[in-house]
């Protein structure tokens, strides 16, 4: 099972990035969830799991707790420091070999001081190791 992560399914670019993933990984027969702090706003036809704390400003719990059938950890814009919680749940799930991956698209490093503050280390905010990807937008990213 897939978990496509973020803090929530609010109208928006973010949403229809995911909801693009979603059709593909329907159409390619992958099983796969949304993983969100907060209930999607409108029509949502694809399936999902609040988390209360994953949400901006939130204390997001351990996630491989409540969603011990996740395979495979895809994150969506992680690192961006709304949730700094978030980023340690990450660690902990990469210290324990989870598959993940980060898919980066906005940095609390881009003129976001305020929320780069809240983060911990970088060890912690990007981690590294065999089971562990990333994936960028643009050339920029």
């Amino acid at each position: 099972m897939i978990g496509l992560v973020h803090y929530h399914l609010r109208i928006g670019g973010v949403r229809r990035v995911m909801e693009a993933q979603a059709a593909l990984l329907e159409k390619a027969g992958r099983p796969f969830r949304f993983i969100v702090g907060e209930e999607p706003v409108g029509d949502f036809p694809f399936p999902y799991q609040v988390i209360e704390g994953l949400c901006y400003g939130g204390n997001c719990p351990a996630l491989d707790a409540p969603c011990p059938d996740i395979t495979l950890w895809h994150f969506h814009n992680p690192t961006l420091g709304k949730n700094a919680s978030l980023t340690d749940r990450i660690a902990d799930l990469a210290m324990k070999g989870h598959r993940i991956l980060m898919q980066l698209h906005d940095f609390a490093e881009d003129n976001r001081p305020e929320n780069f503050a809240r983060l911990t280390s970088p060890q912690r905010l990007y981690p590294t190791g065999p089971r562990i990807r990333y994936a960028l937008i643009n050339s920029r990213d």
